[in-house]
């Protein structure tokens, strides 16, 4: 008997939270199963770290226009391709979980987080629309307890229906090691406080704040000519974020990576990793730098706060307040010891509580749990 296949759709398969996890998920599960990935915007950059014996497809995304016109397309390419089970993630595959409901195909729906549109709060179209669909889930799975209580409370999710599976991260890719030797492979100075972001370069992760805080911090006792920004990733922001560090006077100081495929040097070469979202669940990013044993200040969005550890040292901070920011990296510069004892508790919380072999060895349950032996 074949392994049970899996099609997998996501408005982008770009890099992103939820879809480096399903690629590092593809690989972790190996032969155990057949995927295919449907995309919406025919974006695919993160099938490149799916191992080749994997087998992954890339299907086109069915024609038609408008909401019932794509839900009837997905149905028509579910009933073509006969997968065992969907997975469908966030808002932007709405129309595919519906089209999985009409087919009759077993399906799984992953809520991650929001994006700018709904990061001040949630449209009520879509609120009502996520009760509609998500009722013939077979399981609606989260990665915080705050979209976990979301789910419950605004998309009436039954309690028995909804899983709660924190990331997890690989803590022998990302752990610590000298910072020296990082930033020399890196062609980085040794000298210099250097602050840190990973992710993509989009309106919601608030890059424009972490610029004007970083302006605020080199005028400040911990800042000097040798502290720098890096900011490790691509988006659509890039060009408007470099006008900005222009605007600011620092651009000599802040250094775009742009896309980069190993990010775990990058965690080693920090003094601090910082997150400055507007709207965020359970940051990958974060775990990474975690496991790294590096400090962390993070704004109070999601599951922040869970992960440091909720104490009142855990580096979490109001969203828009640059001057609290740049208040954080000037202590964490002027105290060494501050940064060190940070990150060694922030690696041990990684390794106690967001290992990458208990997420896997979930999501393998899961899947095996919901795919169908013959579905259609």
């Amino acid at each position: 008997m074949p392994a049970p296949f899996l099609l997998h759709v996501t408005s982008s398969f770009e890099p992103g939270g939820a879809e480096v996890r399903t690629a590092d998920l593809m690989g972790a599960l190996g032969a155990e199963f057949r995927h295919a990935v449907v995309a919406f915007d025919g974006r695919t950059a993160v099938a490149a770290r799916v191992p080749s014996e994997v087998g992954l497809r890339i299907l086109p995304r069915p024609t038609g226009s408008g909401t019932l016109a794509t839900a009837l397309g997905f149905r028509d390419l579910f009933r073509t391709e006969r997968p065992n089970l969907v997975l469908t993630y966030n808002w932007g595959a709405i129309e595919a979980a519906m089209g999985a409901a009409l087919a009759s195909v077993p399906f799984i729906h992953a809520e991650d987080g929001f994006g700018s549109d709904e990061a001040a709060g949630l449209k009520l179209r879509r609120v009502w629309t996520r009760r509609l669909v998500l009722a013939r889930a077979r399981r609606v799975v989260v990665p915080s307890r705050l979209l976990e209580s979301i789910a419950l409370e605004r998309y009436r999710v039954p309690r028995g229906k909804l899983l709660y599976i924190p990331n997890g991260i690989d803590t022998r890719r990302f752990q610590p090691g000298p910072r020296a030797e990082a930033r020399a492979a890196l062609g980085l100075a040794d000298a210099g406080f250097t602050v840190g972001a990973v992710g993509g370069l989009r309106p919601e992760k608030g890059l424009d704040l972490l610029l004007e805080a970083f302006a605020l911090f080199l005028r400040g006792p911990g800042g000097s000519p040798q502290a720098r920004l890096l900011l490790v990733g691509a988006g659509p922001c890039a060009a408007q974020l470099k006008r900005q560090a222009a605007e600011l006077g620092i651009s000599f100081q802040v250094l775009f990576t742009g896309p980069v495929s190993d990010t775990s040097l990058y965690y080693r070469a920090f003094d601090v990793f910082c997150l400055s979202s507007l709207t965020e669940q359970m940051s990958l990013s974060l775990l990474e730098a975690m496991a790294s044993g590096v400090a962390a200040v993070c704004t109070d969005v999601g599951d922040c706060a869970l992960m440091l550890g909720g104490t009142a040292d855990a580096g979490i901070l109001p969203r828009r307040d640059a001057s609290t920011l740049a208040a954080a990296w000037e202590r964490l510069a002027l105290d060494p010891a501050l940064r060190e004892s940070t990150g060694a508790a922030n690696r041990r919380r990684c390794l106690e509580l967001y290992s990458s072999d208990r997420m896997i060895a979930d999501y393998r349950a899961l899947y095996r749990e919901c795919a169908e032996p013959h579905a259609l």
